[in-house]
């Protein structure tokens, strides 16, 4: 809603990551989506199709990925509740945060976007996702 976000993925470092992601926007699942969780100067996430609120995801798990790429400033990465459980929830970085390298799988780079990144509140929506 606040205006495009373009993100780079890496199929090299989360090949299962990249295609779950692949098929659930072929899907159209991401489309309408709304960002749940909003954490100032950490996180933004969304993804949660099923129930809207980050309690929801896909009925399948997916292996984590642990990427030798650092969680920085427009990493996206998948959420967790940990080892090899991770579905459809992805998160965009606002700033660097060590503590989550080697436990979480990071997918993909913010290209272009980072100040929509930056303005996006709880509740705001994706519109709709296209692969380039």
């Amino acid at each position: 809603e606040k205006g495009p976000i373009q993100m780079e993925l890496n199929t090299l470092s989360a090949p299962a990551t990249v295609a779950m992601v692949d098929s659930l926007n072929e899907a159209e699942l991401y489309d309408g989506v709304p960002f749940h969780r909003v954490v100032p100067n950490f996180v933004i996430q969304g993804g949660d199709y099923e129930r809207n609120d980050g309690f929801g995801g896909p009925d399948f798990m997916i292996p984590t990925e642990v990427s030798e790429e650092g969680f920085v400033r427009g990493a996206v990465g998948i959420a967790s509740a940990g080892t090899d459980t991770e579905g459809s929830q992805y998160f965009i970085m606002h700033q660097w945060k060590p503590h989550l390298n080697g436990s979480y799988t990071r997918f993909g780079r913010v290209t272009d976007g980072m100040d929509v990144v930056d303005e996006i509140v709880e509740g705001d929506r994706v519109l709709s996702t296209t692969w380039f």
